[in-house]
């Protein structure tokens, strides 16, 4: 009997520890107020993660469309908290001050529009210091100094450049504006461009001149080189940087000639360049996926630090002029969506 009684007790201390740890299991899974939380323990959610979403500036071409992509994916998640943020001009001092602003209420996460990247390769480390998730887009910085990095693939800018030009002056004349074979992002484009050419393009390259990437000089070449070259069929440049400073003043090829140019950035502003036929095509890329990867990836590092890819390319788009202009109105109706105005034609 004694044997007996010494089992049974035996049995419900150990039944009496087993309902605990149930208990104590069960508590763990539905936290103190009762409501069962499925996502794993200690994963913060991004709706309590301010991210800062800053613009090189309300000036520049690309900052509604950055804007526009990042908002589609705030749209599409519901849970994020993000300030867009842009100073009024591109200047990369104000920009920082908007960066040290939203530090100071608590930013945990900074997509940042670079232009000038030793300018703000300072803050970007200070930030970086105090455990600031960073995605860059434009420009990149050192790996080190960011998580991420969303833009266009210079290198395949270049060789868009290039297969444009020979799919629309083969067997003609062109010259080739850049900007040295140092600075990037223009240096590698230039590199890329070269490279595609020698494989075979039915392109005679008459002359390649360096800019320094300056509108004023890009401009003076090219009215200087159409008095002596008046039958080339084509400028190639490595930016927009020809049509910087036109506004209302001389076209940039003389009416005589029918020379065109091929440059890279088709924005707003100079839309009407091809709409007249200064320009023959121009290489854009799906800008508004910048601004929707960049925050992806920042909600990412925020949550599933492991889950960010690092890099993304928006894939490279070629605008080419016709007698409809049937590309470019296309383009439009696109650039209106990713800035929310429109929805887009497919």
């Amino acid at each position: 009997m004694r044997q007996q009684a010494r089992r049974a007790s035996v049995f419900r201390r150990v039944m009496g520890l087993a309902y605990v740890a149930r208990a104590g299991l069960l508590c763990a899974s539905v936290g103190v107020c009762g409501c069962r939380d499925d996502s794993p323990i200690g994963r913060p959610r991004p709706k309590d993660l301010l991210i800062g979403f800053v613009g090189a500036g309300q000036t520049d071409p690309l900052w509604p469309v950055l804007r526009g992509g990042a908002q589609r994916l705030v749209r599409e998640s519901g849970e994020l908290s993000v300030a867009f943020e842009a100073p009024l001009v591109a200047c990369p001092e104000e920009q920082i001050r908007v960066i040290r602003r939203l530090m100071s209420e608590g930013m945990k996460g900074l997509c940042v529009h670079v232009r000038d990247v030793e300018a703000v390769s300072g803050v970007l480390e200070e930030l970086n210091g105090h455990g600031v998730r960073i995605i860059t887009m434009g420009r990149d910085v050192a790996p080190e100094l960011r998580v991420g990095f969303c833009g266009v693939d210079d290198y395949a800018t270049g060789v868009a450049l290039a297969q444009t030009t020979a799919a629309l002056f083969r067997g003609g004349t062109i010259m080739v504006l850049h900007a040295g074979t140092k600075p990037a992002p223009h240096a590698t484009r230039y590199i890329a461009f070269e490279r595609q050419m020698r494989l075979g393009s039915g392109v005679q390259v008459l002359g390649s001149f360096d800019c320094r990437g300056d509108p004023a000089e890009a401009t003076r070449i090219i009215r200087l080189q159409a008095k002596k070259f008046r039958h080339l069929n084509a400028w190639v440049a490595m930016d927009n940087w020809p049509l910087h400073i036109l506004d209302d003043g001389p076209r940039l090829f003389p009416p005589s000639v029918k020379t065109q140019l091929i440059a890279v950035g088709p924005y707003p502003t100079l839309w009407r360049y091809m709409e007249d036929g200064t320009c023959a095509a121009m290489i854009a890329a799906e800008y508004d996926r910048i601004g929707y990867n960049a925050l992806r990836f920042c909600r990412l590092a925020l949550t599933e630090p492991v889950s960010v890819p690092g890099i993304y390319h928006a894939p490279i788009r070629v605008v080419r002029r016709d007698d409809h202009l049937v590309e470019l109105r296309k383009f439009k109706r696109d650039w209106a969506a990713w800035t929310g105005q429109a929805p887009s034609a497919q």
